[in-house]
C-alpha cells in the first residue's frame, strides 16, 4: 500500500465514516499505515475509552478518555512537546457518547486554527455530534 505524504496544500484533517463492522479496526490500521511517514515518531492514537487499547498499542502511543482530551489540547495549542505529527481518533464503538470527553475538545479545535504539519484522522460510524465542516476531507470507509 502506498504512503500518502500530504503536501502543504493537501488536506490535513480527514473524517472517515462507515458502518461499524468486524473489519473496523483492520480498516483503521490500514488507513493509519497509509499516512504514517516517520518510523521514529509513532502515531498518537486517541480513544474516548479504553475498550480498544490493545488494538492500537502496537502501532503508536495510546491515550484514552480525559488523557486523550488533554493530549489533543496540548498538540493543537502547542502547550507541551508534540508527541506526534499524526493523530488517529477512533470514535467507534462509543457506548456513552453523551459523556465522551474527547469529542467536545475535538470540535472546539475543528472550529479554530489547526497547526501546520499535524495530520488528523478521525474514524466514526456517524457524523452526529461532530463539527464536520472543520474537516478538510470526508471519506467513506469500505463497507
Amino acid at each position: 500500500m502506498a504512503h500518502l505524504t500530504p503536501a502543504a496544500e493537501a488536506p490535513l484533517k480527514f473524517l472517515f465514516t462507515g458502518d461499524f463492522l468486524d473489519r473496523w479496526t483492520e480498516d483503521a490500521l490500514r488507513i493509519l499505515s497509509m499516512f504514517a511517514r516517520d518510523p521514529v515518531h509513532r502515531p498518537l492514537v486517541l480513544l474516548p475509552h479504553d475498550i480498544q487499547v490493545e488494538d492500537y498499542e502496537h502501532v503508536g502511543r495510546v491515550r484514552c478518555g480525559h488523557d486523550a482530551s488533554r493530549a489533543l489540547e496540548q498538540l493543537v495549542t502547542g502547550n507541551g512537546s508534540r508527541e506526534s505529527d499524526l493523530v488517529l481518533i477512533d470514535l467507534a464503538p462509543d457506548p456513552c457518547p453523551e459523556i465522551d470527553p474527547l469529542v467536545p475538545v475535538l470540535n472546539a479545535h475543528l472550529r479554530g486554527d489547526w497547526p501546520r504539519g499535524l495530520t488528523l484522522l478521525v474514524l466514526s460510524p456517524t457524523t452526529e455530534g461532530l463539527h464536520v465542516d472543520g474537516f478538510d476531507a470526508r471519506l467513506r470507509l469500505p463497507s
